[in-house]
């Protein structure tokens, strides 16, 4: 950073890459794909390398290969460079096997030898710290290994109702990420577990980053809600909480209201959903209505702010944020509710939303649009083809479609562990009976539909979006459109600059405003 020079040569077929550097400098431990010979290996076999800086990768030392083609392989390396962790995943699933590999002996043992929990962790002190599932704890606990010896101690034990997030470590204390409700809580505890402290945050909201030092006390927390924008606060055991550096958003918040109300679902299930709108709104049953969902890979719909809700709400619009199965907001069986052959719960979830917000009088059928993107996009997807009396327009974007072949297609197979696979009979059967694409009827009148996509997705292959908008397209008889917005200079999402997601972002709501007839 000094002086400006090159470090060293860029290193090919990173595109998953973790990367550990040694203390001092000399090198890191990195993941990579092995050189196969088929186009179609880019994301395959994966290995965890190590690299000498000034030496030709080429030459890089392989300490470990994935041994499921669908691993998901990378390492991490503790605060004193002696030890790497390094983790296979069983594809999308978190699910992994561990090992240990000691630095300076060259020695790599097992720590876990099959792929039957979920684990997330590091190494601090000679002890390896593990989010695990481990045990049936599917809100998570917080689990020690010790390096040397691999014994194993509880150190955060599962708590009923606070969902644990993420943990990291700070200054020789364990910095605990939880969710309760769908609100973030932060809290340090002693490295043994002992003596937890709540850091107060100053409204219910939802934490989006952290930023911590092993070496200091000092914490940097990203935080943001409905009608709280984004901030980044800094946290010192003696100062406490601090603002950092806040968003400068030309809108007031003072007017917004977020209510969070619990609705039950096709099966009696109590769900959490979010609803935002501007102060002094009249549940007349005819305001425009926008419903977001996602519903899926232990992935949470949590509170934050966006310019895109804001103008939403700034027309009068209500927001809402549907916490459905199959994510994560109450922890791994909300998430196993909600996949594979429960998927249909995600679905009746969403689709009974829709219902509380026309019969509770917020809006009704026609004044109601839905958007979700990627596995969103199936959400939405399956709402037009199994619900679509319940509302008027929606968006499917970057979306999963055709759910009997998506796993042919780019890195779909990273998600088996996530739908299922219609290469299996039983599987195929309950795929089959909600995969969007499929489930077309023949001469339906459908709602207005704007399926969106990437030329250039590396995840998600544009040919669902386009597969699904030409069935549409044929068998609609209704006099609501039904588009297809391909980006030929875009991919899933990631990456796009801020003037391409306004773009988007005002096409979208530009057709919600027009499909729901408001001036």
């Amino acid at each position: 950073v000094e002086t400006g020079e090159k470090a060293d040569e860029p290193i090919d077929g990173c595109r998953y890459a973790s990367v550990g550097w040694l203390a001092d400098e000399s090198g890191f431990f990195y993941s990579r794909k092995l050189d196969g010979e088929k186009p179609e290996e880019i994301d395959t076999e994966q290995s965890i390398r190590f690299h000498k800086l000034g030496t030709p990768s080429e030459k890089d030392e392989i300490i470990a290969k994935a041994t499921l083609k669908e691993g998901i392989i990378v390492s991490t390396i503790d605060n004193e460079g002696k030890w790497l962790l390094i983790s296979e995943y069983m594809g999308s699933s978190g699910k992994a096997k561990l090992d240990i590999f000691n630095v300076e002996k060259k020695e790599k043992r097992p720590v876990v030898d099959n792929f039957d929990n979920i684990y997330e962790g590091e190494i601090y002190n000679g002890n390896i710290y593990l989010k695990t599932s481990k045990d049936n704890a599917l809100n998570w606990k917080i689990e020690k290994v010790n390096c040397e010896t691999l014994a194993w101690t509880t150190v955060i034990p599962e708590n009923e109702k606070d969902v644990i997030e993420f943990f990291t470590i700070s200054d020789g204390s364990l910095l605990i990420g939880k969710m309760h409700d769908v609100a973030s809580r932060i809290s340090l505890v002693d490295i043994n577990g002992q003596n937890e402290k709540e850091i107060q945050l100053p409204v219910l909201g939802n934490v989006y980053g952290l930023s911590a030092n092993t070496e200091n006390s000092e914490i940097f927390i990203s935080f943001s809600s409905f009608a709280y924008p984004p901030v980044i606060f800094e946290y010192t055991k003696e100062k406490g909480l601090q603002t950092f550096w806040k968003a400068d958003v030309p809108v007031d918040v003072t007017g917004i209201v977020t209510e969070q109300i619990f609705y039950e679902s096709k099966d009696g299930t109590k769900i959490p959903m979010f609803i935002i709108y501007k102060k002094g709104l009249e549940k007349n049953g005819s305001n425009h209505t926008f419903l977001r969902g996602y519903g899926g890979f232990n992935v949470s719909y949590p509170m934050y702010f966006s310019s895109t809700n804001t103008a939403w709400i700034e027309t009068g619009g209500i927001m809402a944020i549907a916490n459905i199965r199959g994510g994560g907001e109450y922890g791994e069986k909300w998430h196993q509710s909600g996949m594979l052959d429960k998927k249909q719960n995600t679905f009746d979830d969403f689709a009974w939303a829709m219902k509380y917000l026309s019969d509770n009088k917020y809006t009704n059928p026609q004044k109601l649009a839905i958007w979700g993107g990627s596995n969103g996009g199936l959400l939405t997807g399956a709402m037009v083809t199994q619900y679509p009396e319940l509302f008027k327009a929606a968006v499917v974007a970057v979306p999963l479609l055709d759910m009997l072949r998506f796993h042919k297609f780019l890195i779909g197979r990273y998600w088996v562990s996530e739908y299922g696979s219609s290469d299996n009979e039983e599987q195929f059967n309950y795929i089959f009976k909600y995969s969007p694409y499929q489930n077309i009827k023949k001469e339906s009148r459908y709602p207005a539909v704007l399926l969106t996509a990437g030329e250039h997705d590396s995840r998600v292959h544009p040919m669902h979006a386009k597969k699904m908008a030409a069935a549409l397209q044929f068998e609609n008889r209704s006099n609501d459109p039904v588009f297809l917005w391909v980006d030929t200079k875009a991919g899933h999402g990631q990456g796009k600059s801020t003037q391409a997601r306004i773009k988007e972002s005002a096409m979208e709501l530009g057709f919600f405003l027009r499909m729901l007839g408001v001036e």
